[in-house]
C-alpha cells in the first residue's frame, strides 16, 4: 500500500513506464506488489505468471475467470548478487541492478 505522496508518484512513475514498455494503459494492469528479500531468503519458487491452456479451460469451465497476465514486469530497487531472475526455458538469467527495468509477454500468443 502507498502511505505517501512521495511513493505516490513514484508509483505512477513505474506505471508510466510500464505503459511504455507494453503498449497498454495502466487501467489494463493489476496491481503493483513490492516484494524484499532479505539475504539467504529463498525468493519465488519456480512459476509460471499463466496458466497453461488445460488449467484456463479447466478455470472457465467452473465459472472463474482466467486471471492471465498478458505480460510481467520487474524493475529492481537494488543491486543483489545472488538474487537472479532465471528463465530455463530460454536459458537466460538476469542479474538484479538497481534501476533494471525488465518486461516479458508471459502468454504464448
Amino acid at each position: 500500500f502507498v502511505s505517501s505522496r512521495d511513493e505516490f508518484v513514484a508509483a505512477k512513475a513505474v506505471e508510466r513506464a510500464v505503459q511504455s514498455a507494453v503498449g497498454l494503459p495502466g487501467s489494463h494492469g493489476l496491481f503493483q506488489q513490492l516484494l524484499y528479500y532479505p539475504e539467504g531468503a529463498p525468493g519465488y519458487a519456480s512459476h509460471r505468471d499463466c496458466r497453461d491452456d488445460a488449467a484456463a479451460a479447466a478455470a472457465a469451465a467452473g465459472g472463474a475467470a482466467p486471471q492471465e497476465r498478458a505480460f510481467t514486469t520487474l524493475l529492481y530497487l537494488s543491486d543483489n548478487a545472488s538474487g537472479d531472475t532465471d528463465f530455463p526455458t530460454l536459458r537466460v538469467s538476469i542479474k538484479p541492478r538497481a534501476g533494471l527495468f525488465v518486461a516479458w509477454r508471459s502468454l504464448k500468443n
